[in-house]
């Protein structure tokens, strides 16, 4: 059985650049996507399995919060960029 210190760095790692909120939410896709490559023996997914996990994951959160850029990177002038 394959080990979930992975996805538990990168899941701290989304908590920390986006927050605890959005960070969490964020980390929920993309367990989801990693989800369906457990469903396969050959660890293979259809381009539309993930476009699918996508296209759900946007349904439920179709805005930032308010007040939220969702983007947590800086442009070359140090402004959050978009």
């Amino acid at each position: 059985m394959p080990s979930h210190r992975p996805v538990q760095a990168l899941c701290e790692t989304l908590k920390r650049r986006w927050g605890s909120g959005l960070g969490t939410e964020i980390a929920s896709l993309v367990t989801s996507c990693l989800a369906l490559f457990r469903l396969t023996k050959d660890l293979k997914v259809e381009h539309e399995q993930l476009v699918g996990a996508l296209q759900k994951w946007l349904d439920e959160h179709p805005i930032p919060p308010e007040g939220r850029n969702s983007c947590p990177f800086k442009d070359k002038d140090g402004k959050q960029a978009i």
